[in-house]
């Protein structure tokens, strides 16, 4: 007997008496609520499975979604790919050096330095809750412009948050922005971001750092969503242990100023200190070069003459 509405009676249905035709009706009824019931779980299931099967795949997606950020967060700025943003001249204009950006499995490059002997390369370390590194600035910056646009030097200035509180770390990460979006003001923002350390550090917001750059000519929306957003906050983290681990590891403290290698420990507040130790880096170069004559010759081994030989 197939278990269809019309073939599951029997062909003499009609002719069997009413007794038993109620048998057939009642397992008729007990037969189709059996099915109903069949069908209802497996509508049941196959909603269930279906829910499941999305909710793996919103889960899926929510996790890509969340991989992605976290990566974004702790990609770098670009134009630092040592963590530092370079600086060269053309004798009229100061420009800074293009770079992409440091993916976070990436490891940063070395500073750039010229290919000319006679060109000194400066790198610096500063942290913008630091009295001393304002100090150097104020006195210096004007006179670093001046060299490095001249051609005379290279300058690499490495953003940190080297006291490790909130706001040095903000404001790293907001110069970080400043070498993506607008490079060539970042020594300006630079100068205005060191003549305006907070008293009280942790209470100035990345919405104050942002009005600070503004106010010094330093301003653009994406800029401004950039430092609001705090978006290379993970960079400025792991450029500072980087740097803490590296030249300023030890004793070393910020501002931390080397030429070609070599440490500045004079005067901060000293231009002519800082330039005469610029210079006596290229001294030795100078004597090979051979030391200018009052008639404007020279000699081969440096010595200076008046035009006459003594002892003739």
């Amino acid at each position: 007997m197939a278990k269809r509405d019309n073939d599951f009676f029997p062909d003499d249905f009609a002719s069997l008496p009413k007794k038993e035709r109620r048998v057939y009706e009642r397992e008729y009824n007990r037969w189709l609520r059996e099915e109903q019931a069949k069908a209802r779980r497996r509508r049941k299931i196959a909603g269930r499975s279906a829910l499941i099967v999305s909710l793996v795949a919103a889960v899926a997606i929510i996790a890509l979604i969340a991989v992605v950020t976290v990566r974004a967060g702790w990609v770098g700025p670009e134009n630092m790919a040592s963590d530092g943003i370079h600086f060269t001249g053309d004798t009229s204009a100061l420009t800074a050096t293009t770079t992409a950006a440091l993916q976070p499995d990436d490891q940063p490059t070395a500073d750039p330095t010229s290919d000319e002997t006679k060109i000194a390369d400066i790198v610096m370390y500063v942290d913008y809750t630091c009295a001393d590194c304002a100090t150097f600035d104020s006195t210096n910056a004007e006179q670093l412009t001046s060299v490095v646009t001249g051609g005379y030097a290279t300058l690499t200035v490495h953003p940190i948050g080297a006291k490790g509180d909130d706001y040095s770390m903000r404001a790293a990460a907001a110069m970080g922005c400043v070498a993506q979006y607008d490079p060539d003001q970042f020594l300006v923002a630079n100068s205005a971001m060191l003549a305006s350390i907070p008293p009280g550090g942790d209470d100035r917001s990345n919405k104050d750092i942002a009005g600070i750059l503004s106010d010094a000519g330093v301003t653009n929306t994406d800029l401004e969503t950039c430092i609001t957003d705090g978006r290379f906050g993970h960079w400025a983290a792991a450029a500072t242990d980087r740097a803490l681990a590296g030249p300023l590891a030890g004793s070393a403290t910020v501002p931390y100023i080397a030429v070609n290698g070599t440490q500045y420990t004079g005067a901060l507040d000293d231009a002519d200190a800082f330039i005469t130790f610029i210079s006596s880096l290229f001294a030795g170069d100078t004597a090979d070069d051979g030391a200018a004559t009052d008639d404007g010759a020279a000699t081969d081994g440096g010595a200076a003459t008046d035009g006459s030989t003594e002892g003739q």
